[in-house]
Order: C-alpha cells, then sequence, then structure tokens
C-alpha cells in the first residue's frame, strides 16, 4: 500500500533577471556593446538616446570619466590613496571648457594619454603570412599549393606541423573536395620545411634540429672545421636523442669517443639551435593577447592612485521608449471599460517591454558600480604592486577576501573577475593575476605564491649548472628567507614554472 506524505520545505532559486544580472557581471567591455545591441535588436521600449550633440560634445571627446550608458550613473573615474576619497567630476557641469578649472584638464588629458599607450594589435607578420610569401619560390601545382595552404594553416605556434597524415587526408577531402596520398603530403612538407625559418613544419623536436643542422651545414660547406662540428651534432640528435634530453651525456661520450671538450663544443652548437622556429612572428594567441581591450586602467598620478572604467567604443546611451512609456499608462477605470481586447493586449505588452528596458537601464548602471568596487578593493589590497609594479610586493589575496571586504557572494566576485583586464603603469594583467595562495614566514606575515616561485625562479637561475639545486635544498634555501615551504611544495612549484628536475637541469 502506497503512503502519501505532505513535505514542506524551502527552495531558493534565482529569477530570470538575477540570472542576466550575473551574465552582465561577467563579460568583459569588448562584449558588452554586442550586449547592448542584441538588447536594443529585442525589445522595442528600449532605444538609443538621441541627445544633441552640442550637449555632449565636451563631455563625449575629452573624457570618458562618466559613463555614456545613462546620465544618471555615477562618475567611473575613483581616486584612490590610502586616507582620501574618491572626488566626483564631471565636464556637464561646466558651461564650455574654458570655465573647467585647468588641474581638471589636465587630469583629463592625461587620462587620454594613457589609454593611448595601451597596446592593441598591430600590423605583425605572421609565420603563416611569412612562408606563404616565400611560396612563389616553390614549383607547385594547385593541388599542391592546397596542400600547402593546409600545412601552413595547421602549424602551432612554435612552428611545428603536430598533425598526422591520415587527418590531413580526411580534412582535404572533406573541406576541399581533393583526395592526395601519403606521398603528395609528404613531398609538400618537405617543400616548405625547406623555407625560411630552418626547422618550421617539423613534426617534432627531433626533426627540428635536424634540419636546422642541415641548413647550417649548406651553409658552412667550404669550413671543414665547422662541418666536422655539425656532423658530431648531427650523429647525436639523430642516433642519441633520448641520452641527449635525458642529459646521459657521459654514454654519448663513450659512445662516439669524444672527450670532455669536444663533447662540450658540440653541446654549445646544438643549444644554439632553437626550439621554437616561429620565434619572432606573431602568433594565434599573442595576436589575440595583443587585442585585449583592458577593462579598467589604474594609473599612478601625484602619489594617487587613479582608477577608472574603460568604455569601449560603440557603447550608446539609452533610455525608455517615449511612446512605449505612453502606451503603457494605465488609463481611467472608464477606458479600461471601453478597451477593446487587442488594445488590452498591446498595453500590457507595452508595460512588460518599458519594465525590461528600465531594467536593463538599471543593471548596465548596477554592473558598473559594482566593477569599480571590487576593483577599488583590489587596488587596495594591491596597493604597492601597482605603485612600483614588482610582482615581489603582490600580497596572498583570495576571492573571500574580496568578497568579504565589498559585501558580495564569492561567486558573484569570481564573476566579476573573469575575463576582465587592468590597464597598469607596468602592463596589462588579468584580474585573476592578482589572486594567489599565501606562505606565512616566521615574522608573522605572508608571502604570495608568486612570490616564492619567482625566488625559487631567481635560486635556480643563480645555481650551478654543474651541480643544479635539488628540491631540498631550494627548501633550506627559502627557509634561510623565513619562508617554511615542504619540499613537495617546491616540486609542485618547479613543475608549475616549467623547470626540469636538477639532473636535468645538469650541464657539462
Amino acid at each position: 500500500m502506497l503512503d502519501q506524505s505532505l513535505v514542506q520545505k524551502q527552495k531558493q532559486s534565482l529569477t530570470t533577471q538575477q540570472i542576466q544580472q550575473f551574465l552582465l557581471l561577467e563579460i568583459p567591455a569588448v562584449e558588452l556593446a554586442d550586449r547592448i545591441q542584441e538588447e536594443l535588436a529585442t525589445n522595442p521600449a528600449l532605444e538609443v538616446d538621441s541627445q544633441p550633440m552640442e550637449a555632449n560634445a565636451l563631455e563625449q571627446e575629452n573624457s570618458e570619466i562618466e559613463s555614456p550608458i545613462e546620465d544618471s550613473l555615477e562618475d567611473s573615474e575613483e581616486l584612490y590613496t590610502p586616507s582620501a576619497t574618491s572626488e566626483d567630476f564631471s565636464t556637464a557641469d561646466y558651461a564650455s571648457e574654458d570655465d573647467i578649472p585647468e588641474y581638471k584638464l589636465r587630469l583629463i588629458q592625461e587620462v587620454e594619454e594613457q589609454r593611448e599607450e595601451i597596446p592593441f594589435a598591430g600590423d605583425t607578420n605572421t609565420l603563416a603570412d611569412y612562408l606563404r610569401e616565400q611560396f612563389i619560390t616553390l614549383p607547385l601545382t594547385a593541388e599542391e599549393r592546397t596542400v600547402a595552404e593546409y600545412i601552413v594553416g595547421n602549424l602551432t605556434d612554435d612552428g611545428y606541423f603536430r598533425l598526422n597524415f591520415r587527418d590531413v587526408e580526411d580534412d582535404l577531402l572533406f573541406n576541399e573536395n581533393i583526395t592526395v596520398s601519403h606521398t603528395v603530403i609528404e613531398q609538400v612538407l618537405r617543400k616548405i620545411q625547406s623555407l625560411d625559418p630552418a626547422g618550421v613544419a617539423a613534426r617534432d623536436l627531433q626533426e627540428c634540429l635536424s634540419l636546422q643542422l642541415l641548413r647550417l651545414k649548406e651553409q658552412h660547406r667550404e669550413e671543414k672545421e665547422q662541418l666536422h662540428r655539425l656532423a658530431l651534432a648531427t650523429e647525436i640528435v639523430e642516433h642519441h636523442f633520448d641520452a641527449l634530453a635525458n642529459r646521459r651525456y657521459k654514454s654519448i661520450m663513450q659512445a662516439l669517443s669524444l672527450s670532455e671538450e669536444e663533447f662540450a663544443s658540440v653541446q654549445h652548437l646544438i643549444r644554439s639551435l632553437t626550439p621554437r622556429p616561429a620565434n619572432g612572428f606573431g602568433s594565434a594567441v599573442e595576436a589575440a593577447a595583443a587585442r585585449i581591450t583592458p577593462d579598467f586602467t589604474v594609473h599612478l598620478r601625484d602619489d594617487r592612485l587613479l582608477i577608472w572604467l574603460n568604455d569601449p567604443p560603440g557603447i550608446p546611451s539609452l533610455r525608455v521608449s517615449p511612446e512605449y512609456k505612453v502606451l503603457s499608462e494605465r488609463p481611467s477605470a472608464q477606458k479600461i471599460k471601453e478597451e477593446r481586447p487587442e488594445e488590452r493586449a498591446a498595453r500590457e505588452f507595452a508595460r512588460q517591454r518599458v519594465h525590461e528596458a528600465s531594467w536593463f537601464i538599471g543593471a548596465i548602471a548596477r554592473r558598473r558600480s559594482t566593477l569599480l568596487s571590487v576593483m577599488q578593493i583590489i587596488v587596495e589590497m594591491q596597493e604597492p604592486f601597482f605603485r612600483l609594479g614588482d610582482v615581489a610586493l603582490l600580497r596572498p589575496m583570495g576571492l573571500k577576501d574580496i568578497a568579504e571586504r565589498a559585501g558580495y557572494d564569492i561567486s558573484t566576485v569570481s564573476r566579476i573577475t573573469s575575463r576582465k583586464y587592468v590597464q597598469s603603469d607596468y602592463g596589462i594583467y588579468s584580474l585573476k593575476y592578482f589572486f594567489s595562495e599565501g606562505t606565512e614566514r616566521e615574522e608573522g606575515d605572508a608571502v604570495s605564491t608568486r612570490q616564492t616561485k619567482a625566488l625559487i625562479e631567481s635560486f635556480i637561475e643563480q645555481e650551478d649548472k654543474r651541480k643544479p639545486l635539488s628540491d631540498a635544498q631550494i627548501e633550506s634555501m627559502l627557509a634561510e628567507q623565513g619562508l617554511s615551504v615542504a619540499r613537495r611544495t617546491v616540486a609542485k612549484y618547479r613543475e608549475q614554472l616549467n623547470i626540469p628536475i636538477a639532473r636535468l637541469r645538469k650541464e657539462l
């Protein structure tokens, strides 16, 4: 027999508007304009505020200190000093530029100059572009040129070709409707490998080094001594690569009957080769990084840190449509009785759209104030770094620290700092860069993980390469600095820095 029971419980759920507010907090500045255009396209009650240009010309041209979203928004500029509060200022408070105090004009000018210094992507030549320029020197058929374009377009940022030939065949058949054999792909790949830079389109490090040695042999064909060193280097790379990679130098010297001096000379030659043939060319990742538009700018001026929120171009001023406002107004009781069903439906539609438009404008304003308040706290907590730009001055800071100070939930702070960047006097940084755990000193203060990693990196850079430091030795050196870090933690930080173990760092 089935038993029936009644259970009462509370359940918290987010409204659609709360979810939209969270999404607005999460998107970076460059996506905000697209989000606004999307809302303009879907909500007829939301429209661009077409104010006369004369009224806003000075404010729009000379500064981005005040938000262009809504006239009632707070200033996006915040002046932060340890003992001073923010100072509000808008050029709209003055009738003309002549009425603006001179020190305010200097501030505006410096803000604009600082914004102009933000690096954006230029017309940097990529490796793919450089290789395509050399295609004209290669005797390629139309089919081979298609294969060459595919290979060049699929090189890694380091200049390697990592795809197997079966994938190349399938992709060319599906996308280009051509059938090519392994032999044709191999022939085209060899032709590309003959181009500059040497080592490009190699399938692994061993092939990359071999290609560079082959190019050097062609350049030094008249120099017998250099050719002998190149021959030895080629022998080591092609037949003793595993021993070389694992620093088993004695086994190589025994196999080739080399003295320490001879091996050191050949080793120096191999070390002069580049493991990344694409170095010096713009990669897709670097191009994306160069196109980063900082969401915030922090600038030190007169011993004060100036903070402002960057509004990308294309963000219009918004307002609720006056026509929809009128249409949404509730009529008199008499008119409601005489109202036809279609008129009532139209009024309800207008009322909903006006409510959504008003909410969206307010959400943009709330996004602005929330982002600024969180950035303000980050600058307060990392003030020494923003003043001097020294990574060693970064303090341990977690999402919880910001959330407690700002009065927000940790998930809200996480959304705010996600995919956001700040332009400082020392470069562009992701907001996530400033969050790290800490290691407590003997004195009681804490040091950020980044500072600990920087110390480990400096110890290894200064070590005797003949007797590299073990993790235990690094642990002892950190202890001398007052940092209590376990050996396994040292190993973890070393691996995160992509530094090999002591045995693999050893040199003759």
